[in-house]
């Protein structure tokens, strides 16, 4: 039991979670993949806690993140936090009655659709209906 966490290491290698191995005069031992292969001039850069750090993909990740927070913005997918207290901020400016007149006309508008809907899905499938029931008589 003692070796295995020997063994392990040996097999899976260093955890990113662990701190990475010094030598004697305390530089960081770096691995055979310290240096990326088509590009001999790249070096690795290591922060303060020696985990491997490159400032530039970091400020490429950043963008991305920024850029699809834009894109699921405009979707509707997602409502930025300064819009939304910016919005309940104006909502709590509001009289209570015409927070009210406001829900209520929303309903209102709801229920007229629904209405609309239910009256053009029938009037819409009315003649589909008779014309299967009509093919289910005839076959009978």
């Amino acid at each position: 039991m003692g070796r295995e966490a020997y063994l392990n290491r040996i097999v899976l290698g260093r955890s990113a979670f662990e701190a990475p191995l010094r030598d004697d005069e305390g530089d960081f031992i770096l691995g055979g993949q310290a240096r990326l292969y088509d590009d001999r001039s790249y070096e690795q850069q290591w922060d303060e806690r020696g985990h491997p750090h490159n400032p530039e993909s970091e400020r490429r990740a950043r963008k991305f993140r920024q850029a699809q927070n834009e894109v699921l913005q405009a979707c509707g997918v997602i409502v930025r936090k300064d819009a939304a207290k910016n919005e309940r901020r104006r909502q709590g400016e509001l009289p209570r009655s015409t927070q009210l007149a406001d829900v209520e006309e929303e309903n209102n508008t709801g229920f007229l659709f629904k209405g609309v809907d239910r009256i053009n899905g029938i009037i819409c499938s009315w003649w589909l209906h008779d014309l299967r029931k009509r093919l289910m008589v005839s076959w009978n």
